[in-house]
Order: C-alpha cells, then sequence, then structure tokens
C-alpha cells in the first residue's frame, strides 16, 4: 500500500483523488501529484487547505489543524467508495450539507449495487469524522476485506478492459496498414 511507504518516510500526500491514483501495466499502484505534498515529523500538525473539496476530510473543511496521514485515510475512503460504487459519497455541490452529513457520520450506499458488508464497513471506519478514530494505514490492510478478497477478482474487471482496448488498438493498427 502507497500510504504505509508515504508515512515511513514521513510524507502526507494530502491530495488523494482519482486523478492522482494510477494503474501500472501490472496494476501496481502509483500515486502522482504532490503538489501539496508535505514532510510530517511525529504529532505535527497542517493548517492549510489543500487538495480537492469533494475529497477533503471535515477537519480540512472545517479549518482547523489536522493530521496529514489521517485526511489521506479519509481521502482514500473516498476513493474506495467511488471505486465501488461509481458515485460520489456526498454531494460536494452543497458544502455545509456535505460537512453535516460527514460529521453525523452519516453514509448511505447505492441499493442497486450489492456491496459486501465487509466493504461497507471498511469505507465507513475510514470515513469517521473523528481522526482519532479513523481506522490506521495497518488496520487498513488488515481489514476484512482487503484479506479475504482476492485481488485478482478486486481486478479483473479492469484486466478485461484494458485486454478489450489493446486488442482494438490492434485492430485499428491492422486497419490503418491494410490498402485496401
Amino acid at each position: 500500500m502507497p500510504f504505509q511507504y508515504l508515512k515511513s518516510i514521513k510524507v502526507a500526500h494530502r491530495d488523494l483523488k482519482c486523478e492522482n491514483i494510477l494503474l501500472d501495466s501490472c496494476d501496481n499502484v502509483k500515486l502522482c501529484d504532490f503538489g501539496f505534498a508535505r514532510t510530517i515529523n511525529n504529532g505535527e500538525l497542517s493548517s492549510t487547505f489543500c487538495g480537492s473539496r469533494a475529497y477533503a476530510a471535515p477537519e480540512i473543511l472545517r479549518q482547523i489543524p489536522y493530521d496529514g496521514f489521517m485526511v489521506d485515510v479519509w481521502s482514500a475512503a473516498i476513493v474506495l467508495y467511488i471505486m465501488v460504487t461509481g458515485v460520489m459519497p456526498y454531494n460536494y455541490d452543497k458544502p455545509r450539507k456535505m460537512l453535516n452529513q460527514q460529521l453525523k457520520h452519516k453514509i448511505s450506499f447505492p441499493k442497486l449495487i450489492f456491496l459486501s458488508n465487509d466493504v461497507k464497513g471498511l469505507i465507513f471506519h475510514m470515513l469517521h469524522p473523528c481522526p482519532a478514530e479513523r481506522l490506521t494505514y495497518q488496520e487498513i490492510v488488515q481489514s476484512k476485506w482487503l484479506v479475504n478478497t482476492p485481488f485478482y477478482i478486486r481486478t479483473e474487471s479492469m484486466a478485461f478492459t484494458r485486454r478489450k482496448l489493446m486488442s482494438a488498438e490492434v485492430f485499428v493498427e491492422k486497419m490503418n496498414g491494410s490498402r485496401d
């Protein structure tokens, strides 16, 4: 998990969002856009408003000093929610309503999508409004959902899509090379 590595070198990303998480050809996760990243010494808090509002933890929205690693956990939960549902968990067009939902720990999941209780629980605990109550990186990687769901199942649909795109590219190359 890249977040564990970042914490080991005392760096908080502070701008995690779908656009800043990439996969290489072997499905290894790569983070990009470290423009808001900063080195954090033990217990040091940040106060800069940074990142994207839709992915921002309540403490950032409330403009109170925050733990950069815990806001990364929050943002990672937003990304995970989007990955498994296809939608944002909160309506970020209405910032006050979004903050109220976050502070009340209200999270709903689309009814038409089957999600295991394990992944719902993981997201719920990563999105705890109190940073001290949020899951740590270690707890996340040891969560039931990550431990019990084989990696190939979690990435199978991505690999299938990639294979389809690659075969389409080969077809287009052949068509462009033909003289008919």
